[in-house]
C-alpha cells in the first residue's frame, strides 16, 4: 500500500498533477537472497530484461508497421512521450498505433529506471552479480539502509536517466529521422 498508494498520491500532489511516481515488488526472501547472491541478482534482472523485451517486441511491430505503410515517424515526439508512431486519423493503424507507442514507452522507462542502482529498485539487486560472495554480503548490508534515501535519488535522477534512453530508441526506432 505505501509503493501503490501513498507516494503515488503524494507525488501527483506535490507535482501538481503532472508525475506520478510510485512502485509494486514481488517478495523475495531475504534469507535465500543473501545465501544465493548471484541465483537472487538474476531474479531481480528478470523485471528489467521482460522489460526490455517488450521495448524490443513492441519497437519491432512499428517498423514492422513503418514498413507496410501503415504506421510513419511522427512529426514531433508528445511530452508524456506516448506518441512513438504516427498514422492517418481513422482505421485500425491508429487503433494500434497508440497502444504500441504507449507499451513502447512505457517499458522502456521501466527498463532504464529500475536499472538504477539504489534499493528498492532491481538495479541494486543485480549489483551482486558482478561481485565477490563477501563484497555481495557487505553491499547487501549497507545498501539495507538507503531504501528511502534510494527512492528519493531515483525520482529526481529517473529523467535524466530517461530521456536520452528514449532519444537513443528512437535513432534506432526512426534512424532516418531526427527529432530536436
Amino acid at each position: 500500500p505505501f509503493g501503490m498508494l501513498l507516494v503515488p498520491l503524494v507525488s501527483l500532489l506535490l507535482s501538481k498533477g503532472q508525475s506520478l511516481f510510485g512502485w509494486a515488488s514481488a517478495p523475495l526472501d531475504p534469507v535465500w537472497a543473501a545465501r544465493h547472491h548471484r541465483r537472487s541478482a538474476i531474479v531481480y534482472a528478470a523485471g528489467p530484461a521482460s522489460n526490455l523485451l517488450l521495448v524490443l517486441l513492441s519497437g519491432m511491430a512499428i517498423r514492422v508497421g513503418c514498413l507496410l505503410g501503415h504506421f510513419t515517424s511522427p512529426s514531433q515526439i508528445s511530452s508524456d512521450y506516448t506518441l512513438v508512431a504516427a498514422t492517418s486519423p481513422e482505421g485500425f493503424a491508429n487503433a494500434v498505433a497508440g497502444p504500441l507507442g504507449i507499451l513502447f514507452s512505457l517499458n522502456l522507462l521501466l527498463f532504464v529506471f529500475n536499472l538504477i542502482p539504489v534499493p528498492p529498485l532491481d538495479g541494486h539487486g543485480i549489483v551482486p552479480l558482478f561481485l565477490s560472495e563477501s563484497a555481495a554480503d557487505t553491499y547487501r548490508e549497507t545498501m539495507a539502509n538507503f531504501s528511502f534515501i534510494g527512492l528519493i535519488v531515483a525520482w529526481r535522477v529517473g529523467s535524466f536517466v530517461y530521456e536520452p534512453a528514449f532519444d537513443l530508441a528512437l535513432r534506432l526506432l526512426y534512424p532516418d529521422v531526427t527529432y530536436s
